[in-house]
């Protein structure tokens, strides 16, 4: 089996949207996410901001200031498709940092 490792050229992406993730609101360690463990203790209310501005799109795979691996509905059911039920899901709601829309 070959694997790949997944990057996100945002230095070439000047309109895309970019999540800032403030660890100050996580109810857990911020590495235990990427530890492949299946979370209980996640919570939806984590603060998560974008800038708007300058018309930016949003991506498939969203690119972030903590590295995780944040996709959109369409990447999700992709993966899904795959029939491969070891994935765990775990929400995120994203605000502009006017308040003017939540992703």
């Amino acid at each position: 089996m070959k694997y790949y490792k997944l990057l996100y050229d945002y230095e070439h992406e000047d309109n895309s949207i970019f999540l800032e993730i403030d660890e100050k609101t996580l109810s857990f360690d911020r590495y235990e996410a990427e530890k492949g463990i299946e979370s209980c203790d996640w919570n939806v209310d984590i603060k998560v901001n974008y800038d708007n501005g300058n018309k930016r799109v949003i991506t498939d795979y969203v690119p972030n200031d903590l590295s995780w691996f944040i996709v959109t509905d369409k990447l999700k059911s992709i993966i899904e498709s795959m029939k491969n039920n070891k994935v765990q899901y775990l929400p995120i709601r994203a605000r502009s940092k006017d308040e003017s829309e939540v992703l």
